[in-house]
This record gives structure tokens, sequence and C-alpha cells, in this order.
């Protein structure tokens, strides 16, 4: 069973930038990456899909899950370099463990990953220096002041966040994925008298088994391989213990959850004596409480308890107006960490990027920046540089007055690169139409006029006079 391995977990759990977590047969069953810019752990979309085709790079003899199922033994700090299914490059160190029956087999595995590199640039934590007493701690918590919005919504709530400043009662914060409950969780802490630590956790990280010993922490001997070790609860004294994704968390602990709230004591595992704190509870759901609730996901009487201070974040599509004050952020942000001097869109990428739906919210627009700016040489990002899927569709390229250039793909034998250069040269003979002479379309495009007279030539459009052709 896992609780064997409990040690190496406890010292590794402060650490790791992913978990995963496969069944017998190489089954995706649970999935996160550590989001520094959140400070939590967020599900990915591997889940369901086999190891062997998220890491195409991996064989069965290779990967540390399937060697440690073979084994039944632990695989402790060993590098690997991987490229996933979208083509990035990882390096990783992995540790990985084998997930046992009560008889002993291997019905699984579990590896936690400190990330070293991606697409070969080194990885910069955040959380590099650590506050003591902070699980998942970071140099700075967010304030009220970073909350980016031009949302009368979300203004309100910066507001209400102020009002509760001398507040430490609990709070549900809920939302879509992505939309920035953690940072609302920060800012209520750092507004609040409580002024201890801010300790997070995602509820949905660890199987039930092991978090019952995060949350309460363990004395020595209680199961083989515990020692005397804080939890959760005792780190966050004093402070706010925030609990991402509480409707993951299993039913069983909620009603000795709801207690610790209630009386502000609990006992750790395997010790005689209760311990007092003083902790504020805030948690954090990707769905609404109330359907939470009534699906079973959710104790009520535990959602009563939280729901002092209930705060609703509505997702990205209902608030275009902060679209382009988030872009303008973290364009600014990536710039500086990767030493760019980007400026800006050009008009049809900005266009693209405030039209598109945004499922994934802030969190999928942040990782679409990050992308485009790493893949960006000039000053501005243009369409190319922005990721395929956020490529506009014909509906939005009817809206820009385009012509979609976007071939049938199931009768095409054409590279992306090839689409990529087709859509470029439609966009620049569009523009060119509809422009004085090339320094006008150049300006529109977030070009100079060398830059398109460059791309003029590589396309073979000649301009004459008004008279452009391809």
């Amino acid at each position: 069973m896992l609780e064997n391995y409990s040690k190496y977990i406890n010292e590794l759990f402060d650490k790791p930038d992913s978990v995963l977590m496969i069944d017998a047969d190489g089954y995706v069953e649970y999935s996160a990456t550590y989001d520094h810019a959140l400070a939590c752990l967020s599900k990915d979309n591997y889940i369901g899909k086999h190891i062997l085709d998220v890491y195409p790079s991996l064989t069965k003899e290779t990967s540390t899950h399937f060697r440690v199922m073979r084994t039944n033994r632990p695989i402790i700090n060993e590098k690997q370099n991987l490229i996933d299914m979208y083509g990035n490059h990882y390096s990783f160190v992995n540790s990985s463990f084998p997930i046992t029956s009560e008889s002993g087999t291997p019905i699984g595995s579990i590896e936690f990953s400190i990330l070293i590199s991606k697409n070969h640039i080194p990885h910069k934590k955040s959380s590099d220096v650590k506050d003591s007493g902070s699980l998942n701690s970071r140099k700075k918590l967010y304030t009220v002041d970073d909350i980016i919005t031009e949302n009368p919504t979300m203004q309100a709530i910066k507001k209400d966040i102020l009002k509760l400043s001398s507040s430490s009662s609990c709070a549900m914060i809920w939302g879509e994925t992505g939309t920035g409950k953690e940072l609302i969780a920060e800012s209520l802490h750092i507004a609040s008298r409580n002024k201890g630590s801010f300790v997070s956790v995602n509820c949905s990280a660890l199987p039930a088994s092991l978090f019952e010993s995060l949350l309460f922490g363990t004395k020595k001997g209680s199961f083989t391989g515990a020692e005397d070790k804080k939890g959760l609860l005792e780190m966050a004294d004093g402070g706010t213990l925030f609990l991402d994704e509480l409707n993951s968390m299993d039913i069983s602990l909620q009603p000795k959850l709801l207690k610790v709230i209630e009386q502000q004591k609990f006992r750790p595992i395997g010790s005689e004596k209760e311990v007092e704190v003083n902790v504020r509870f805030i948690a954090a759901m990707n769905m609404n409480p109330e359907d939470a609730v009534s699906t079973g996901l959710l104790r009520q009487d535990l959602y009563y308890r939280l729901d002092v201070i209930d705060i609703h974040i509505p997702p990205l599509r209902e608030r275009p107006e902060d679209i382009l004050p988030i872009i303008d952020h973290y364009i600014h942000y990536y710039s500086q960490q990767m030493d760019k001097n980007i400026e800006g869109l050009t008009s049809l990428a900005k266009n693209a990027l405030v039209n598109n739906d945004w499922p994934g919210n802030i969190r999928e627009l942040r990782n679409s920046i990050e992308y485009a700016v790493n893949m960006t040489t000039g000053k501005y990002i243009t369409l190319q540089e922005l990721p395929a899927r956020i490529l506009p569709r014909k509906s939005t390229l009817e809206e820009l007055n385009l012509p979609s250039v976007m071939p049938d793909l199931g009768q095409s034998a054409f590279s992306l690169q090839n689409h990529l250069n087709d859509y470029e040269k439609t966009i620049i003979l569009n523009t060119l139409q509809n422009s004085e002479n090339i320094t006008a379309a150049a300006k529109k495009l977030g070009l100079t006029r060398q830059a398109l007279q460059y791309k003029m030539q590589k396309h073979h459009i000649i301009w004459e006079k008004k008279i452009i052709l391809p």
C-alpha cells in the first residue's frame, strides 16, 4: 500500500511540479500539474489516456510506472527526458511508487515529478523561496490589487474583500476551472486579521488514504513508515487553510473536517492528545455548491458551515472586457521572464483572442500567451504565434471580413506549416487590398515595412500601384 512509502511522499509533497497516477494497464487515473501562478495542483487533460500515448517517447521498458509495477519497489529521484503528446520536451526528476492491493499485488502506480526544464528552458519556480509553515508557498501572496478586472461583478468582489478585512469567517469560492479562485482566497487572507500562514491544498491531488495523514499529521509509529510530521491544520494555525476542489474530497473525510471547523481542535493520526488551532477555512469548488450537495459530492452540513461568505467568480466569457487587460499583463510578465521586448499584439491576433470562448478561462488564456511569447521573435505577437486551437474559425473570419483558408483537413496532406503559410498569405493579400500602400498595410499588421516586404517576397505577392498579383 502507499502508506508504506509515506515518509518519501511526505518529504516530496511540498515540492512536486506534477502528480500522475495510472492503473495496472497503464491508463491515467489521475494527473495534475502544479500551477505556480495560482499555487495549487490543477488537473490536466491526460486522464483516461494511456501513459505511452501521453509520452510517446516512453516504452514499457523505460517507463518508471511500468518498472515499479514489475518490481513492486519504488524508484526515487530518477532523471528522465521525455517528449509528450504535444511535442513538448521535458526534463524531470521522478519518484515513482507502486500501488498494491491488500494481497500485495500491484494495481497501479503514482509518480511525483520535479520539472527541471521545458523545451530546453530551465524551469523557474516562484516558490523557490519558501515561507516556513506554508505547504505551497510563494515569496508573495496575491492581494486584492492583483485582481485585474474592468468587469463590474469582479470589481464588486474586490470591494467585498476589503469590507471583510476584519473577518475570520469561513468562505466558499466557486466558479469554473481556471477563473482564479485561489487568487481570491489569498486576497481574502491578506486582507483579513489572520496574519499567519496561508496553506493551500488541492483536495483531488491525493487518494483519501494519504489525504487524512496530510491534513491531520502523524505520530511516529502510527503505521509503517510514519514519522512525527505536522499536518496542514497545524501548519495553518493562526492563518488560513485553503481547500481547493472541495467537491473532490472523499465523503468519508468530510465529517472529520466539519468537526475541526466547529471545534478548532483535532487529533493527529496515532496521537492520544488533541491539538488546538485557530484556523480560518476557505474552500473552493469548480461547480455550484448546491449542485455538489444534491449529487452527493458534498455533505450539506459542511456546505452550510463553510458558506458563511459566498463568492461566485464568473467565467471569462461573461466578462470580455477583462480579456485585453489580462493579456497585456501576461505579455509583460512573460516577456520579462524570457528577456524579450514584446510590445503587444497585431490587430488580427487581438481579435482572435478576444473572440475566443476561453473554456479554460484565465488559466487557458495565460498559457496561450506564454506559448505565444515563446514563439514570437519580433515586437508583436501575430496570428501565427498563437496556439493552433486559438486560430479563428470560419465564423470569426467572417466577422473580421477575411476569407477562410482553412482546408478540409480530412482531404489534405499539407502540414500545419503549409496551412499557416497559406493563412498568412491570405491575410497579407486582404490587408494590402484594403490599404493605401505597403507602409499602411504593415502598420495594420503590426510589422515593419521591411518585414512585410520580406513576407510578400516569400509568398510571391507583387504590389503595383494598388494592383496586387498573388
